[in-house]
């Protein structure tokens, strides 16, 4: 549970906030050899989607964030930030203990993107590039969660090495295949929130 000041310090932050619940494991991923060769089923999890002003900002999400991206909220609270730098653009990670997986994007920076390298791309390499982790993230508590409990993120030795992502279908790894439809899907259902609360800093995202 946060207490009063955590909860205070996410409502004086720019951030609009959102858990968006992802469901992987569509029928055609189902169908897919690789899919049932690497032993998952249906995956089930949630993220904490979120977009600010200012890289201090992500900061405000938990108050653990440094902890886990390595961070320094000092310098994150004075870097003098441009629409084409800033400290973070977009950061997917773990907070809350390890409990809790999180997507922040910079909209101002996200705005300098859009302005540089036009609407579309500057969307999809932002998400695409964010969700690749967001995908492993959810992947790795699914395999280590029932094993290891509130320590999944460590890993089993303790030391944050991970299920690798390879072409052996082996149970405890995550084959190509079956992460690309983990990437996909997880995109699928989280796009719509995440173009609405871009909308703030890209007005021409309105009604699209």
């Amino acid at each position: 549970m946060k207490t009063f000041q955590q909860l205070m310090e996410v409502q004086e932050s720019s951030n609009q906030v959102k858990k968006i619940k992802i469901v992987i494991g569509s029928k055609e991923a189902m169908q897919d050899p690789e899919w049932k060769s690497s032993g998952f089923g249906k995956i089930e999890s949630e993220i904490t989607l979120a977009m600010g002003d200012h890289s201090k900002d992500c900061f405000a999400l938990a108050p653990d964030i440094g902890e886990y991206n390595g961070l320094d909220k000092k310098e994150a609270d004075n870097y003098e930030e441009t629409p084409t730098d800033a400290m973070i653009y977009g950061m997917s990670n773990i907070m809350n203990g390890g409990q809790d997986i999180y997507f922040w994007t910079n909209g101002n920076r996200l705005k300098g993107a859009v302005s540089k390298n036009g609407l579309w791309p500057a969307l999809f390499e932002q998400v695409s590039h964010e969700m690749i982790h967001i995908a492993r993230l959810i992947a790795t508590k699914h395999i280590l969660k029932p094993k290891l409990g509130k320590d999944w993120a460590k890993g089993e030795g303790g030391d944050f090495v991970w299920p690798p992502i390879d072409d052996t279908e082996k149970k405890g790894h995550i084959s190509e295949q079956a992460f690309s439809f983990m990437v996909g899907e997880s995109i699928q259902q989280m796009i719509p929130d995440f173009m609405k609360m871009a909308e703030k800093y890209i007005p021409e995202l309105k009604g699209k």
